[in-house]
């Protein structure tokens, strides 16, 4: 029982970091889109 919930615990954790990684990308691409679209 305690070992899926550390398992569950760990998987989510790996996900949300993926996740954060991603965003943290996409946000940094659309900020380079839209300093292109200023000049």
């Amino acid at each position: 029982m305690l070992y899926e919930l550390q398992n569950r615990v760990a998987l989510h954790s790996l996900l949300g970091t993926r996740y954060f990684c991603l965003k943290n990308i996409v946000d940094g691409f659309s900020a380079i889109v839209r300093s292109q679209e200023m000049m």
